[in-house]
């Protein structure tokens, strides 16, 4: 069992991960903004995407699996955090992982923007766009797996705790 200082670190931690999780997903949002306003005042005629489209998606359905290949292997799994001395150390480390998935998470709305201002078509957008909300919506920070993942290195390794 985690202590009340412990419990409280992890609290903290997820505060300021849910912090930075609603930041990435909000930047989605403002590329939607971004994407109305270009597209939207385009005075030229629409193009069309061809292959580049398919290697976009590719690339994105790439990044979804890589993204729950990470969260699934590596930030969700606690044989992961077997090498960690401390609870600073697992947090440094869940944060490193999350991090990435969010990073992967924008990929597909990244890409979205390339070929949406390529073809100045708003269909192309929405798919890349709901790519990239899916992933985002599968990605929310969770306490409970941090304090799981504490509580197992605590059984482990029973005399160290905290900060190293």
């Amino acid at each position: 069992m985690l202590g009340s200082g412990e419990q409280e670190k992890i609290r903290n931690v997820i505060k300021v991960d849910w912090s930075i999780y609603l930041a990435f997903c909000s930047a989605i949002v403002m590329y939607t903004f971004v994407v109305f306003l270009v597209v939207g005042k385009s005075s030229s005629e629409p193009g069309e995407a061809g292959a580049l489209k398919n290697l976009f998606i590719a690339i994105s359905i790439g990044a979804g699996v890589a993204k729950f290949w990470v969260q699934n292997r590596l930030l969700y799994e606690e044989a992961a955090y077997m090498k960690c001395q401390s609870l600073d150390e697992i947090i440094t480390k869940y944060r490193g992982y999350n991090f990435i998935i969010l990073g992967v998470s924008e990929v597909p709305a990244l890409l979205g923007l390339i070929i949406t201002f390529m073809t100045r078509r708003l269909e192309e957008w929405w798919l890349f766009f709901g790519i990239s909300a899916v992933l985002y919506a599968t990605s929310a920070p969770r306490q409970s797996k941090l304090e799981s993942i504490a509580e197992a290195h605590l059984i482990r390794s029973p005399g160290v705790s905290g900060s190293k």
